[in-house]
């Protein structure tokens, strides 16, 4: 019930945030203090991290990844993040131009609830629409459709070419749900020519079997955030050690990057 004011905190400076226990044997229990502690851990290595030298992981010089060429015009954006991730989203949705040439789908990690008012403040301080993705709806060029919190989101093609989105409720995977890997699965049978991955701050390693996998079937250009700007330096730094990523570049970039490999209508 307090989904926005907890976006408004995450707009302010807030980095993420826990659910309230529902009681005090929850409050004391493992499940909730492992949560709390896994979010500090990550953002204190990432701090340690980024001061040390040789700040960046570089894009690999060589992959054993079959690496397609796109044969169209045909793009779709997808994106995925986690911790500090509602926060870097402002740094990035905002700056993308109303006629982006290509849809976006975007997996953040948060439970049910707080995806749709989330997707509600981007909407207002963008020129380019933004929603909580919804079942059936149709990818249109120039619009952001982000992965509701407790569903999986998946693109399928309709007999038509368009594309739409399918919503699941499968297990969660590896305690995520969303899961981008799941998202980035689906893309392998679309009719995109070819799809501009882009891995923003977060803990773990979602995405990059997904984009692993992806790369086998169609054309992609990884975009992966710098460590210095990012509050946790987990997703992007596993793709980028996969060998994978095209360009490495911080938070403020990122906007201007995606538009100029998709390019405007």
């Amino acid at each position: 019930k307090d989904a926005d004011v907890t976006i408004l905190a995450m707009e302010r400076g807030a980095i993420d945030f826990v659910t309230k226990p529902n009681n005090i044997i929850e409050a004391k229990g493992e499940d909730f203090k492992n949560r709390l502690l896994s979010v500090l851990t990550a953002v204190l290595a990432t701090k340690s991290y980024v001061r040390a030298p040789k700040l960046n992981v570089k894009p690999a010089a060589g992959t054993s990844l079959n690496r397609l060429k796109a044969t169209g015009k045909n793009k779709l954006v997808a994106l995925a993040c986690s911790t500090g991730g509602p926060k870097a989203l402002q740094s990035v949705i905002p700056l993308l131009p109303k006629n982006l040439d290509a849809p976006m789908v975007l997996v953040q990690h948060m439970p049910a609830g707080f995806t749709k008012s989330m997707a509600i403040r981007l909407d207002e301080i963008s020129e380019i629409a933004v929603k909580e993705a919804e079942e059936g709806d149709k990818l249109e060029k120039g619009h952001v459709y982000i992965a509701p919190g407790g569903k999986h989101m998946e693109v399928a093609k309709n007999p038509d070419g368009s594309h739409r989105i399918v919503l699941n409720d499968m297990p969660a995977i590896g305690g995520l749900k969303p899961c981008a890997n799941i998202t980035y699965d689906s893309l392998t049978s679309s009719g995109y020519d070819e799809i501009v991955c882009v891995v923003l701050t977060g803990m773990g390693a979602d995405g990059t079997n997904g984009i692993l996998s992806l790369g086998h079937h169609k054309a992609i250009h990884v975009i992966a955030q710098n460590a210095e700007t990012c509050v946790v330096y987990g997703m992007p730094k596993m793709i980028a050690e996969a060998g994978v990523v095209d360009e490495v570049v911080p938070l403020e970039d990122v906007a201007k990057t995606i538009t100029k490999n998709v390019g405007v209508m």
